[in-house]
């Protein structure tokens, strides 16, 4: 399966959720699935980190909701790579950006945080 997970970011200090995708991941590639994480993170920034998995910097993100314009012509071009039910935004955070965007791309509904379907 392939596996694309959407994060707000993977810098280390955000606490938990970084942790927790960086644990998943590893079990994903165990499991044999690849697995693809999309941040709102720098492109620069993304090449800096050492992560369990391929990421791709959509940022930076600006504002309290971390809006940025390269996040969506991204998903609407790539979405298609995964697997549709193994899509996920995810942050610990509501304050992630895509989750409403992300339902109107793929016309099914919108994935909660935690990654049940709403």
């Amino acid at each position: 399966m392939r596996i694309l997970h959407f994060i707000p970011s993977i810098d280390p200090a955000t606490g938990g959720p970084v942790e927790g995708l960086k644990q998943r991941c590893a079990i994903y590639r165990m499991s044999g699935h690849e697995v693809e994480v999309a941040s709102l993170d720098s492109p620069e920034f993304v090449q800096q980190c050492n992560f369990p998995a391929k990421v791709v910097g959509l940022g930076p993100g600006w504002g309290t909701y971390r809006y940025s314009r390269r996040a969506m012509p991204w998903l609407k071009a790539n979405l298609s790579r995964f697997d549709r039910r193994s899509r996920r935004c995810g942050s610990g955070s509501r304050q992630c950006i895509n989750t409403i965007p992300w339902s109107r791309i793929c016309r099914w509904p919108a994935i909660s945080l935690s990654g049940e379907s709403r």
